[in-house]
């Protein structure tokens, strides 16, 4: 995989209701992700997200309280538009901590922490975002077409004409597209028809058990005889190709 991490922009978002911290934020993140990063950033103390969708922002940087607002639930917002954005929360209240697991995120940072903290969590965010940028899928979505990083789905599934996607961040995007249409695309190897209904990312399988692919998260999807051999093929073969 390519190490240049100049080939594609990086979008940043953070917000803070404090402007002296939002220019803390700031200087933090472009201090930490040097310019071969390519990184841009929107700064706001107050936003509608919808506003920055086109923007198709990675990383977001958000205060867990924004004035009047809730930075939770503005996670939520950006990450139904875009659901592998990486969401790091700062808070200057220790009480807010486990609130924000109700929600997918990189890390949460006190606000006393900032220096110390941060950088270790936007690295990791923009590693993320640049080991997984070579492969996507795209999912038509009412009307508009999600790119879903290959490496953030677990496993698709047909049900009563729907196609779900299952994510790894805990997500689920549903789309009328057939399982055959969406696996025709390519760079989607990783992801192996096993089932009628089911299609799973190899990247997922930790052992292949009789009839069933046995997943990370200890989810077992079916496999039926008809995609038998296909299935134990690509498993296989994708293991092979990992070592």
């Amino acid at each position: 995989m390519s190490t240049d991490h100049t080939a594609e922009k990086l979008n940043i978002l953070i917000c803070d209701d404090d402007p002296i911290v939002l220019d803390r934020l700031r200087d933090i993140s472009q201090n930490t992700l040097h310019p071969g990063w390519n990184a841009e950033y929107f700064c706001a103390t107050n936003l509608d997200p919808l506003m920055y969708v086109t923007n198709n922002i990675h990383i977001a940087i958000l205060d867990v309280v924004l004035g009047d607002g809730n930075g939770i639930l503005l996670a939520r917002r950006l990450l139904d538009q875009n659901p592998e954005c990486h969401i790091v929360f700062v808070s200057g209240y220790p009480r807010y901590v486990s609130d924000v697991y109700d929600v997918p995120h990189i890390g949460m940072v006190l606000k006393d922490q900032l220096e110390l903290q941060l950088p270790k969590f936007l690295l990791r965010a923009a590693e993320s975002v640049q080991a997984c940028r070579e492969q996507t899928l795209s999912v038509s979505v009412n009307r508009s077409v999600l790119r879903l990083n290959l490496s953030g789905i677990r496993y698709l599934e047909r049900k009563e004409h729907i196609t779900f996607v299952y994510l790894a961040s805990g997500q689920e995007i549903r789309t009328r597209k057939k399982l055959g249409e969406l696996l025709s695309q390519p760079y989607c190897d990783s992801l192996c028809r096993c089932h009628v209904s089911f299609a799973v990312n190899l990247r997922y399988v930790v052992d292949m058990q009789g009839r069933n692919f046995v997943l990370t998260t200890g989810e077992l999807i079916p496999i039926s005889r008809v995609y038998l051999h296909n299935a134990r093929t690509s498993y296989y073969a994708f293991i092979q190709n990992s070592i």
